[in-house]
């Protein structure tokens, strides 16, 4: 089965629990979403970095939901940090991502009831077996049978996202304790964008810590 190329699309489709057949959609999965997308961009060649500010470029991406964001980080009437944008329109970003992925037949979504009572939608993707070889592609990444720098960067970014959003259904805090040096280098590898994820989660759990 072949593996998406989006990192909005992987990451969206790690967030499935298989033992509970649902995604894990905590209020930090918009900070991830917008991370993964404007992993795409500039992957794509559309975003880079200059001196830790977003640059956008010219080109412009075929996804229509990468598109709306290019556009936006062009508009802005500054360079502004890759935190800043994780963190702007990181609500919105949820509904959207679901609702490409819905129509791109990649996820089934179906009303429910919470406690019978009040109304909520359930995902899951269409082909379960995705998530599993994405899981595998995680795990072979983590494996220091080769450099981190040969790893494919798409496969170093999925690991450096999940681990920077402490993403459950990827990694328990132990695996994260173990493989610590690895998902290191490959952060290294994929750039500014997961210590920017890493950092802007951290302050908004240390916000709500604090009340």
């Amino acid at each position: 089965m072949e593996l998406p190329s989006s990192l909005v699309t992987r990451l969206y489709l790690l967030t499935y629990n298989p033992a509970s057949q649902r995604l894990v959609t905590g209020s930090e999965l918009g900070y991830l979403l917008r991370a993964a997308a404007l992993a795409d961009l500039m992957l794509a060649g559309c975003l880079a970095d200059t001196n830790g500010k977003v640059t956008a470029r010219t080109q412009s991406p075929d996804d229509p939901l990468l598109a709306v964001l290019l556009a936006e980080i062009a508009a802005s009437t500054k360079p502004r940090s890759w935190r800043h944008w994780i963190r702007r329109g990181d609500r919105s970003i949820r509904r959207s991502v679901r609702e490409h992925l819905e129509a791109a037949k990649v996820v089934i979504v179906r009303p429910r009831r919470v406690l019978g009572l009040f109304p909520a939608t359930e995902v899951a993707p269409r082909q379960p077996r995705i998530v599993e070889d994405l899981l595998g592609t995680v795990r072979a990444a983590l494996r220091p049978s080769q450099p981190a720098s040969r790893v494919d960067i798409r496969d170093a970014f999925t690991v450096a996202l999940a681990a920077a959003a402490e993403l459950k259904p990827v990694f328990t805090r132990r695996q994260l304790r173990e493989h610590r040096d690895r998902i290191g280098r490959l952060t290294e590898c994929a750039g500014p964008i997961p210590h920017a994820l890493r950092k802007v989660i951290r302050q908004t759990r240390s916000a709500v810590a604090a009340g």
